[in-house]
This record gives C-alpha cells, sequence and structure tokens, in this order.
C-alpha cells in the first residue's frame, strides 16, 4: 500500500502542482452556468436570471452586472470573453434564443442575434476577430454561424449541416481549435470540421451517446478529449476515441485541459460536487468537494501563462477557484493579507533544501532572487505576476558551497507602488 501511495506522490508531481482550491464570494445563490476565463485577473460567468458577474482581481471581488440590456427572465446559458471588456453571452426563453454583446466590461449590453425555437449551444472567438457559433438544429439543419468582427454580426451562408433524426447539441460543449471545430451531441456522434464549418464529417463516439463536454488544445494539439458518462481520448484530432474511465456518475458537463500538458484534465459532472483530475491514462482523483451545490461547468484562463488559474461554477452560486503551478511556488491562502511581508526562510540553517513563505497584498510583478555574500545575483526563483495572497516556494541550493546567502523579494504593484525586502540564510553541507 505505501508503495502504491509512493507511486501515485511521484506521478502527481510530475506532471502539474496544485495549489489549495478557494470558495469565491459571488453575492448571488442563482445557479451559475458557464465561466469564461480570459487570463490571470480577468474572468465573467453567467447563470440563470440574466445573472452575469465579473473580476478584474482574480476573483478576489466579483461585480454584478447584471442587467443593462440582458433581461431578467432569461436564462444564461454560455459566456465568452474576447477580452477583458468584449464579451457575448447566450441565453433562452421558453423556445427563444439570443446573444448578447458588450463592448465596456458589461455598463451596457446590445442584442446582436435571436432566433425563434432555437437554443445557442456555445460560442468561440479567436484572435483574429473571426469567431464560430453553434446552436441546435433548426428546421431540420444545425444553427452554424460566422462572425468576422468579434461577434458584432453573424452569418450562417456556407454552414449547411443538416440534422440526423432529432439529435441535438449541449451547453458548452464545443471546442474551437485554429481551423478545426468539435461539437457533441445526444446522437452517438461528434461533428468535426478542419475548415472552419465549411465541410463536416462525422466521428462515432460509440459506445457513449451523450457527448456533454469537450477539450481539444487552442495551439492545435492533436491530442484531445471528450465526456458524457465516462471520458474518452483521442491522439489524432478526434479520428479515434478510446475509453480511459472516470470517477462518479452522471453526465460531465464541464471539461478542460492544459496547453503544454495536454495530458491533465479536469472535469465535474452536474450530479456532484466535486471537482475529479487525472492524466489521460485511467488514473483519476477526486480532487476537491465543495461544501454545496452541484457543478455546472469548469474553464482556465486562455491567456497569461503559467501559473493558470481557472474555476469552477455550481447551482447554488458557489465559485471555486483553483491556481495550477509547474514550479516550485504554490499559493497557500487566498486572503488579502494586511501587508507585504518576507518570513525568514526555513529551515535555516538549511542543506541542501529550504522554503520561503511571504505575503503580497496587491496584483502585480513578484521576484524572488538569490544573492551570494558579496551581493551577485546566482538564482530567480520567481519573476512573474501574482495575485494577492501568502506563498510558499522553495530552493535546491545543492550546486552551491556552504557559505552565507541573502535573498529578496520585490514586487512592483499595478498601482505602481514598490515593495521589497532582504533577508540572510545559511547554507551548511
Amino acid at each position: 500500500m505505501k508503495k502504491i501511495l509512493l507511486l501515485i506522490i511521484l506521478i502527481i508531481s510530475s506532471q502539474l502542482t496544485f495549489a489549495q482550491m478557494f470558495e469565491q464570494n459571488s453575492g448571488v445563490t442563482v445557479s451559475l452556468n458557464c465561466v469564461s476565463v480570459f487570463d490571470l485577473n480577468n474572468a465573467w460567468i453567467c447563470g440563470d436570471n440574466g445573472t452575469v458577474l465579473r473580476t478584474s482581481n482574480g476573483g478576489v471581488n466579483w461585480l454584478n452586472v447584471t442587467g443593462s440590456g440582458i433581461p431578467v427572465n432569461i436564462t444564461l446559458n454560455h459566456i465568452f470573453a474576447v477580452t477583458p471588456s468584449l464579451v457575448l453571452a447566450a441565453g433562452y426563453n421558453a423556445t427563444n434564443t439570443w446573444v448578447w454583446r458588450t463592448t465596456n466590461s458589461g455598463a451596457n449590453w446590445q442584442q446582436v442575434f435571436s432566433q425563434a425555437n432555437g437554443f445557442i449551444n456555445a460560442v468561440s472567438i479567436k484572435n483574429d476577430s473571426t469567431g464560430f457559433m453553434m446552436g441546435d438544429p433548426v428546421g431540420g439543419r444545425w444553427s452554424i454561424w460566422k462572425t468576422s468582427n468579434n461577434g458584432a454580426v453573424w452569418d450562417s451562408a456556407g454552414l449547411g449541416l443538416p440534422q440526423a433524426g432529432t439529435e441535438a447539441g449541449y451547453s458548452n460543449c464545443m471546442t474551437y481549435a485554429q481551423t478545426r471545430i468539435w461539437f457533441g451531441t445526444n446522437n452517438t456522434r461528434i461533428y468535426y470540421s478542419s475548415n472552419n464549418g465549411a465541410n463536416w464529417t462525422v466521428q462515432n463516439s460509440s459506445p457513449e451517446t451523450d457527448v456533454t463536454a469537450m477539450w481539444f488544445d487552442p495551439n492545435g494539439n492533436t491530442t484531445g478529449y471528450f465526456g458524457g458518462n465516462n471520458i474518452f481520448k483521442s491522439t489524432n484530432y478526434g479520428v479515434n476515441w478510446s475509453g480511459i474511465g472516470s470517477l462518479g456518475s452522471g453526465l460531465i458537463v464541464g471539461m478542460t485541459g492544459f496547453p503544454m500538458w495536454s495530458g491533465n484534465v479536469m472535469y465535474v459532472r452536474n450530479a456532484s460536487s466535486s471537482i475529479y483530475y487525472g492524466f489521460g491514462t485511467g488514473q483519476w482523483f477526486i480532487y476537491y468537494t465543495a461544501p454545496a451545490g452541484s457543478y455546472n461547468h469548469i474553464g482556465v484562463e486562455r491567456n497569461s501563462g503559467w501559473p493558470i488559474v481557472g474555476y469552477a461554477v455550481r447551482s447554488n452560486g458557489g465559485i471555486t477557484k483553483f491556481n495550477v503551478f509547474v514550479e516550485g511556488v504554490n499559493q497557500t491562502s487566498g486572503e488579502v493579507p494586511e501587508k507585504f511581508s518576507l518570513s525568514q526562510n526555513y529551515p535555516n540553517p538549511f542543506n541542501p533544501k529550504t522554503n520561503f513563505e511571504f505575503s503580497i497584498t496587491d496584483y502585480g510583478l513578484v521576484k524572488l532572487s538569490i544573492y551570494d555574500a558579496i551581493g551577485r545575483e546566482i538564482d530567480v526563483i520567481i519573476d512573474k505576476q501574482l495575485q494577492p495572497g501568502t506563498y510558499i516556494a522553495n530552493w535546491d541550493a545543492s550546486a552551491y558551497p556552504s557559505g552565507i546567502y541573502y535573498y529578496k523579494l520585490q514586487e512592483e504593484t499595478t498601482q505602481q507602488s514598490f515593495f521589497t525586502e532582504t533577508k540572510k540564510m545559511v547554507l551548511i553541507k
């Protein structure tokens, strides 16, 4: 048993390192149905009663921008942040569906699309302003639309795709990666286009009838996943799929992977208050269980690099934030500290590894450096944007001789203030 546990720990540490999960205060109790995370600081969430929430500080605060153009009798099922301030939201009431657009961070919303007897499942816009929108079939054909101006105008010309039987799609179940598009159905099939929707082929999802969540690397990696009751993996753009199991029960309603680490997958189920994590090899773990509510969707940021920030949203207005790191620094608390601080390293003296705990009070560029006894910078442990909170970083001094060293923490904040603190430590070999 000890060998098995050690193997699991080694597998986890060789992939991605996760910091703690943090519950966020959304300020609402309605069902939250979709999250779109633009970067480290900016994310958008939509839900029932026309609810729209946004954060510009990594979830420290969520601003309710409901209204101002979106009626409160609308159920919003999908949202996509093109930029931190330009956002598209899709919703429905009875048998009608609409899409709204804001260019000023939710201060005002304009209706840019409507359809009777329709249901828009997902929207995605690329960096070149071109985008794609997919909805359930209307009049015997799938509702497929393109935009060339960030969603201001939509056109379906040349995008005809006939409906097979009574098939339909699922909210948020679409991936748009470069020129490739996939979306799932309740008909044992995935529709796939390699050329921006000009032509379509069918990929067989058997034995899974319902394809309710998908993820392919937006950078064009050949590896991707889909989920229904279980998880399936492809390494050739979906030409072939193989089952890799799963944990939990009920349909999977949200799935995300991590660019550069396409083997790592997180997903949520509509009947579960847990977030599941795996490596694409059939080994799955319950990574986190929320205090209440069922998860509806999960997403990670698209534009910041490392660390990656993600959120999962729930049926009771709950929001869970998580951070993903690939180096020796972990956030241990998401609460905003009272002051900037750097603690004494531990252990001290040390041989050859030691840890540094520090707190930052604002967003900014953080640098943690190591200096030798005569003041030369010999190593940089951290040099990146970090959010407010408390962190632990570590240093391995195996390559350095015994002696006195100094470590200095600096932060230049988004408010253009500057903090710095330096402490001494002793390496004894």
